[in-house]
This record gives structure tokens, sequence and C-alpha cells, in this order.
């Protein structure tokens, strides 16, 4: 199965050096699996320039491939570009709607863009988050940017928002 052959080469490629991963070039291996473990180790090595090209070959191959976009979005948060992270991530949760941890990076990214039309999107997404993944391990990881969001478009008091962090607290 796909799925699986794609998860065992990005564990693969997240947990062996950079260097053995770039040089395996073995031939029994779906050539775009292989393509996505060579962008993940060029990325882990700083080479970002090689695993966008070879990310961006890969959505253009597999357009429908939610966890491409979602690296893709990576690289890209990656290169200081976080307005064009969030538009990936966006297609990435189009093909993947209630995956938290795109949900959890989208946000982060629009964020990050600085961007106050955007932030009412990423409260949209961040409170999807919220919805979905248990509440103790939301409040982790989304927290501090529910303050820097709410700081950053002056809603520091915004009611709905807030209930949904109170909410998440009160379950801690």
């Amino acid at each position: 199965n796909r799925d699986f052959a794609r998860a065992w080469e990005n564990i693969y490629a997240w947990t062996e050096r950079p260097q053995t991963v770039l040089a395996n070039k073995d031939s029994n291996l779906d050539p775009d699996l292989l393509t996505y473990a060579h962008a993940i180790a060029g990325f882990r090595r700083g080479d970002l320039k090689r695993a966008f090209a070879q990310i961006n070959a890969l959505t253009d191959a597999h357009p429908d491939d939610p966890f491409f976009h979602e690296f893709r979005g990576d690289i890209l948060m990656s290169m200081a570009n976080p307005r064009q992270a969030a538009e990936t991530y966006e297609a990435a949760i189009a093909l993947r709607p209630e995956s938290p941890q795109i949900l959890l990076l989208l946000g982060r990214a629009l964020i990050a863009a600085n961007d106050k039309s955007l932030l009412p999107r990423a409260i949209e997404v961040l409170t999807l988050y919220l919805a979905i993944v248990p509440a103790v391990l939301a409040s982790r990881g989304i927290m501090t940017m529910n303050a820097m969001t709410l700081t950053a478009i002056g809603r520091s008091t915004d009611s709905a928002f807030f209930n949904v962090v109170n909410i998440t607290l009160a379950t801690i």
C-alpha cells in the first residue's frame, strides 16, 4: 500500500543519518518515495533549495497527496516564507481536513505571516484544532499561539475565542 510505503520512507528519512538516506539509490523503491526521502534528508542537512525543488516535483506529480503538500509547507516555513507556506498548508488541509498536525502548522504559518487580515483564519483553524485534539495535548502546542494571535489583532478579551482557551485550560 502506497500510504504505508510513504510512511515508512518518511520514518526512514527522519531517523537515519541524512547522508545514508541520500546515498540510497535502491532501484526497487518507488522513485517518487525515494525522492521524498531524499527531500527530507536534504532538508535535514539544510539544503532547502534542493529539497524544495524535489518536493515541488512531487506535489506537481501528486497534487492529491496531502503529505507532500505538508512537507512543502514545512520547507517554505524554513525558508522564511510563511504566507506561501500557509497557502500550501491550505492545500494540504483541503485534502485532509481533520489533520491536527496540518491544522496546527497552518495556524502557525498564518500567524507568522504577520498580516492581521490572516488572523481570523488563524483563529478559525486553531479553534478547529482544539476541537479535534484532546485538550491536554492541544494546550501544549497552542496556548502560546493563541495569546500571540489575540494580542496581534488587539482582541485579548474576545469572548468567543477566549472561551475556547478557558475551556481548554479548565480541562488540564
